[in-house]
C-alpha cells in the first residue's frame, strides 16, 4: 500500500501492462528470478546478516539488516551509472530509491523471520515481475 501511494502520483507506477509474447514474458522472468532476486538477496540478506538460528544479539541483527538495507539502495544507482547508463535517471529518481528501500526492507523482514533465502527471492521477484510487466516497468526500462 504504502509502495502504491508513492507510485501512483509520482508516475513510478502506472497501470501499464508489458504487450510481449508468452517465450519472451517467461524466459524474462526465470532471468529476473535468477538476477536481480536470487543474487541480489543473497549478496544483501543472506551474507551481511546472521542466520537467524545463530542467535546474534537483537543489537547486532538490527546493525547488518541496516547495512544490507543501505547498500542495497546504493548499489542500484551504481548499477544505473555502470551496467544501464539509459536508466540512470531512473536508478536514482527518490520514488525508484524508496521503492527500492521499501523492497529491502520487507525482503530483510522475510529472511529474519524466515531463516530462509526463499521468502525474500520470492518476494523480491514477484515484485520485479510486477513492476516489468503490469506496472509500467518494461516501458520505463525501454521495452516494447
Amino acid at each position: 500500500m504504502v509502495a502504491a501511494a508513492i507510485g501512483f502520483p509520482t508516475g513510478f507506477l502506472r497501470l501499464e501492462p508489458a504487450d510481449l509474447p508468452a517465450a519472451t514474458l517467461i524466459r524474462t522472468s526465470v532471468v529476473l528470478f535468477l538476477h536481480p532476486s536470487f543474487v541480489e538477496e543473497l549478496i544483501f540478506r543472506v551474507l551481511p546478516i546472521p542466520h537467524p538460528r545463530e542467535g546474534a544479539s537483537s543489537r547486532t541483527m538490527a546493525l547488518w539488516t541496516a547495512v544490507g538495507l543501505v547498500l542495497f539502495i546504493v548499489v542500484h544507482p551504481l548499477n544505473g551509472l555502470l551496467l544501464r547508463p539509459a536508466a540512470f535517471t531512473l536508478f536514482t529518481s527518490p520514488a525508484y530509491l524508496v521503492m527500492v528501500g521499501l523492497l529491502g526492507l520487507a525482503c530483510a523482514v522475510a529472511y529474519v523471520r524466515s531463516a530462509s533465502i526463499w521468502p525474500p527471492v520470492l518476494l523480491h521477484w514477484l515484485a520485479v515481475n510486477v513492476w516489468i510487466f503490469l506496472l509500467g516497468g518494461n516501458a520505463i526500462l525501454g521495452g516494447r
